[in-house]
């Protein structure tokens, strides 16, 4: 006769915030936050700067997190992963501005190369649909950041508004409104480019 132990199985899943509390005065307690937390933070990641930056960019989240934990406001939501995407959010911009003076720093060595040649060669040898997803990459990359980011957070990091809401400290309505402009601007930028 087979048994199961329910006692397991109906045990209330302990908050974040309790974690998070718990790790103020017992640091690794956070390991808790890191393992419920890492796959959906390193999805979402991977979604804005691709799988090779992504492991840098998820264990600064972290190791920022971490540092910041006395400043997680339970209040706000139980819950870490908008707090941990809010984060995530912000060192990807730094990630990104970091990129962007070393590109500028090697522009003259870019130059040299004809760099813009080869990627037309490698572009007709896509398929319509990859086409697309360039294009649509593009036009995100396009979009204001007050647009981007909310958009993203719901698409790519799975979160209602409320919850970018909280992670990015503006309202929900305000959320709203940021996501529908920037659908909008991108149904007309992707129809232009067909």
């Amino acid at each position: 006769m087979a048994t199961t132990d329910t006692h397991v199985e109906s045990r209330p899943r302990i908050a974040d915030a309790e974690y998070i509390r718990e790790s103020i005065d017992q640091p690794e307690a956070f390991r808790n936050v890191f393992q419920r937390h890492h796959d959906r933070i390193r999805r979402y990641v991977v979604s804005r700067v691709g799988p090779q930056s992504a492991d840098d960019v998820v264990s600064e989240t972290f190791v920022a997190a971490f540092q910041a934990r006395d400043r997680f406001n339970p209040d706000r939501s139980t819950d870490a992963a908008p707090w941990l995407l809010g984060i995530a959010t912000n060192v990807i911009a730094r990630h990104r501005a970091s990129e962007r003076r070393w590109l500028s720093q090697c522009s003259s060595e870019l130059q040299t190369l004809d760099v813009a040649e080869s990627f037309e060669d490698d572009s007709d040898a896509r398929t319509d649909a990859s086409r697309s997803k360039v294009s649509l990459a593009l036009a995100i990359r396009r979009l204001p950041s007050r647009e981007r980011e909310p958009l993203l957070l719901h698409i790519s990091g799975d979160l209602s508004y409320d919850q970018i809401s909280a992670a990015l400290g503006i309202p929900a309505g305000t959320v709203a409104s940021r996501i529908n402009r920037g659908r909008t601007r991108l149904a007309k930028w992707m129809e232009k480019a067909r």
